[in-house]
């Protein structure tokens, strides 16, 4: 009875022992940080590098949060933003982000799904502040090369005697471009969310669309403006046939 008690005993000694070790070592995984804490509260530094740590058992925790780059797309299906010339139109939005002080990040946002909610507030926000500040061509192009472009074409035209076909619409110079807004929407919202733990890394315009019903005003703009290149160029033809029957007759003549 007396070998049976020690034997339970020692079994339940290595028991304990085991558990004990096991809640006294956690491994930080590569791309992974991690905080300790101590009845809620944190303890110690951040553990930002890979491998095997050891805690006090069955009092300290520790919390794991990702050290790598991390995405954030814009809403599903955004509001639209009237641009400074009046078109109502819908951004999309996209940007890379990192945590960049756990300590603050923990205290503050505590997770991911946290974070991604105030990123949704903030970049939606400085967006919808700076495309509202500039006319829609601006976040759109990048530079004025267009023209540049069509200049070439319509100087080459004329020399050859060609005719050159319009371009739909006017064609407006721009004076930010869409990396710059880019830029300032990301400039615009770091300051906010460095406050929070968070860097943000970039920021790009990933689309800008019309709503619904602007598009089918647009469709119809561009079918007109069609109709009008094609009439014009019917004129020109029905100019050269009087040009080539007049010759015609007089030849006949």
């Amino acid at each position: 009875v007396a070998n049976n008690r020690n034997l339970a005993l020692a079994l339940l000694i290595v028991v304990v022992g085991f558990f004990a070790l096991s809640n006294a070592t956690f491994v930080v995984p590569e791309g992974n940080q991690a905080l300790i804490t101590q009845f809620g509260r944190i303890v110690g530094e951040p553990v930002t590098k890979a491998g095997l740590y050891f805690k006090i058992p069955f009092i300290q925790d520790v919390r794991m949060f990702e050290k790598r780059i991390l995405s954030w797309d814009g809403e599903e299906n955004p509001d639209g933003i009237t641009t400074k010339d009046k078109k109502l139109v819908i951004v999309d939005t996209t940007a890379r982000w990192r945590i960049s002080d756990l300590v603050q990040f923990a205290n503050r946002v505590r997770n991911e799904q946290t974070a991604r909610s105030r990123l949704d507030t903030v970049i939606d926000g400085r967006t919808r502040d700076v495309i509202s500040a500039h006319n829609l061509v601006e976040a759109v192009r990048n530079s004025n090369a267009i023209l540049d472009q069509l200049e070439a074409r319509r100087k080459a035209a004329e020399e050859s005697g060609e005719v050159e076909e319009e371009v739909l619409g006017e064609i407006e110079t721009i004076a930010v471009g869409r990396e710059k807004l880019s830029d300032m929407i990301k400039e615009k919202a770091e300051a906010e969310l460095a406050t929070l733990g968070i860097e943000l890394i970039d920021v790009q315009l990933r689309g800008i669309a019309y709503n619904e019903e602007v598009k089918a005003k647009v469709y119809d703009r561009m079918i007109s403006e069609r109709q009008r290149i094609a009439e014009k160029f019917r004129s020109i033809g029905k100019g050269e046939q009087a040009k080539i029957n007049g010759t015609l007759n007089r030849d006949l003549k």
